[in-house]
């Protein structure tokens, strides 16, 4: 099985949106992927969906509730400082200590980078086309 960091920015697109994001996350709870998640990624998702979205603490319970489910939680112990903004420096946190075969992101930053000690890092559309 592919196991896949899904960053914040695709969860994010995937329930509020739809779309490819949801489709990867889908492609999850069919059992072609793995995803990975990290209580930092977790805990940034909780973060947006309060702060920038102001959604009901009910809604965000479950969705977490949801996600938290389909994701295997990698509890990352060496910190990585790649890139200036240290939320993307979680991901590859997490790829990397969870044995990750790519990253899917909407970040700009990680996709510039193009791979991260030779995990690829994918837009949706990418991940989808290879499953």
């Amino acid at each position: 099985m592919i196991r896949v960091v899904l960053d914040t920015n695709v969860l994010l697109s995937a329930i509020l949106h739809g779309g490819n994001p949801e489709r990867v996350l889908g492609s999850a709870w069919e059992g072609k992927i793995q995803p990975l998640s990290s209580p930092a990624l977790l805990m940034e998702l909780v973060n947006v969906l309060k702060m920038k979205f102001h959604c009901d603490p009910e809604d965000i319970r479950k969705a977490v509730q949801i996600i938290g489910y389909s994701v295997e939680l990698i509890k990352p112990v060496h910190r990585i400082r790649v890139l200036g903004d240290d939320s993307d420096n979680r991901v590859l946190e997490c790829a990397v200590e969870g044995r990750a075969n790519d990253i899917v992101s909407g970040d700009g930053h990680l996709l510039a980078l193009g791979d991260y000690q030779r995990i690829p890092i994918l837009k949706p559309a990418a991940l989808l086309s290879r499953l």
